[in-house]
């Protein structure tokens, strides 16, 4: 299994990209920090908003998946269906 542990992946694009080369799962600690400084409102429970954000970026790599035609993430997963301008295959 391959995990990718990334500050720069924030945006549910970027775990898309990361899931469609191969990767099993992201932790995104860079999002993870920065949802965790709003827990400065009293109204929002680190818990919860941890939850919502979770929730949240899986909807939306559904989304992105779904807009190319693709309902399983086992066939996401590895496809390399992105194009990369400008970089050598060496370097992907």
């Amino acid at each position: 299994a391959l995990l990718v542990e990334s500050g720069d992946a924030i945006e549910p694009h970027d775990f898309c990209t990361l899931v469609g080369y191969g990767a099993d799962g992201v932790c995104p600690y860079g999002a993870y920090a920065a949802v965790s400084a709003f827990h400065g409102d009293a109204s929002a429970n680190a818990e919860e908003l941890m939850a919502t954000y979770r929730y949240s970026a899986g909807k939306a790599m559904l989304k992105v998946m779904s807009k190319i035609g693709i309902s399983t993430v086992q066939s996401y997963k590895g496809a390399q269906i992105f194009e990369a301008v400008g970089l050598g295959p060496e370097v992907m």
